[in-house]
């Protein structure tokens, strides 16, 4: 995904922040949040260099729901050039 620098906006809030994790928010407004495998820890980095789209599509939107369950402020997604899919004949 490309997007230009004009449509990227940080989020600021007027209020202070509270240093509650989204897990604990959530459950604090009456919503049930359960993780089928807990992790202990989530690392701030997912690689998924030689993935088809199909294969890190599911594997990123699961790193980054338990990513913003575990509260981390920031995650890097390593990912190729599309190797996978070619608009011309490239020699496959």
């Amino acid at each position: 995904m490309r997007v230009t620098r004009d449509d990227i906006a940080e989020v600021t809030s007027a209020r202070a922040p509270v240093a509650v994790s989204p897990l604990e928010a959530a459950r604090s407004r009456g919503v049930t949040v359960s993780i089928a495998h807990p992790e202990d820890s989530v690392r701030p980095e997912l690689n998924v260099i030689g993935r088809t789209v199909e294969e890190a599509t599911g594997e990123v939107e699961q790193y980054l729901d338990r990513a913003f369950l575990a509260g981390l402020p920031r995650v890097r997604i390593v990912h190729g050039m599309g190797m996978g899919f070619c608009a011309k004949p490239c020699g496959r």
